[in-house]
């Protein structure tokens, strides 16, 4: 009896995608000022969301409420998607000029969320006297504004660092760990 060989053709070796973690990325200025906002937007949702939910006048203002929480909210998955495209290095992967869509997006976030803060502050101001008689404080919106201004400003500055390396790709924060 004769044996039969088979021929089995090779299969191509499938190419693994390392998705392995960038952690050198979170000790860069980028990186430290994109988490940061992340929990400074963190921050000025919750307490606004909280405080719309325990003030029963709430309704007065709820256009500027609305307004706020949306320009807090968008940024925060946004950047929250970023800060992972980021850390498991996709961003490589993916050909878009990356510090130019990130001084734009920080530019208009900066400036949205600057705009929404000073209206939440103004009506905090403006309804402060009713507070003592409704039985509610504006303490909420008082401390929502305030982290909305505290995001802003830093929006503004990881838009500064992005723009930096628009303008000289040599100070790509982008170490290779």
């Amino acid at each position: 009896m004769s044996e039969a060989t088979v021929d089995v053709p090779e299969i191509a070796p499938v190419s693994k995608i390392q998705i392995k973690p960038n952690f050198g990325f979170l000790y860069t200025p980028p990186g430290i000022l994109m988490a940061v906002n992340i929990v400074l937007l963190f921050f000025a949702w919750v307490i606004m969301a909280g405080w719309k939910e325990n003030a029963f006048w709430s309704y007065s203002i709820s256009s500027s409420i609305s307004y706020f929480l949306l320009i807090t909210v968008l940024p925060f998955f946004v950047l929250g998607l970023l800060f992972v495209v980021f850390l498991f290095k996709i961003n490589t992967k993916i050909l878009i000029n990356w510090p130019l869509w990130l001084f734009m997006c920080c530019t208009i976030w900066a400036t949205l969320l600057f705009i929404s803060s000073i209206i939440v502050a103004n009506n905090a101001r403006k309804y402060q006297s009713y507070s003592k008689v409704w039985f509610s404080d504006v303490n909420g919106l008082s401390a929502a504004s305030a982290f909305g201004f505290f995001a802003s400003v830093g929006l503004a500055i990881q838009g500064l660092f992005h723009f930096r390396e628009y303008r000289n790709p040599v100070l790509i924060f982008n170490p290779v760990n």
